[in-house]
């Protein structure tokens, strides 16, 4: 993900367009495919939480509806 524009008198951070957030590509997926993912989408995670405390971010409403999913141009998911 690359930021785009911040915008220093309010905290507004505006970011590349997702075709999904993870609550809404969970709900399309089975089981297996879930299951088959969870690893990553969790590691992925972690790693933009950490990349946020780096930073000294705060992100005070994590929920599957806020975390972002991206698809790559060869059909295959990204995580989020």
């Amino acid at each position: 993900m690359q930021m785009i524009d911040v915008y220093s008198q309010q905290t507004i951070i505006v970011c590349e367009c997702a075709l999904y957030d993870l609550e809404t590509f969970l709900s399309h997926q089975d089981y297996s495919q879930r299951h088959k993912e969870e690893g990553d989408i969790i590691k992925s995670i972690v790693s933009g939480l950490m990349e946020l405390q780096k930073h000294n971010i705060v992100h005070t409403e994590l929920a599957p509806k806020n975390i972002m999913y991206f698809q790559e141009k060869d059909g295959y998911t990204e995580s989020p």
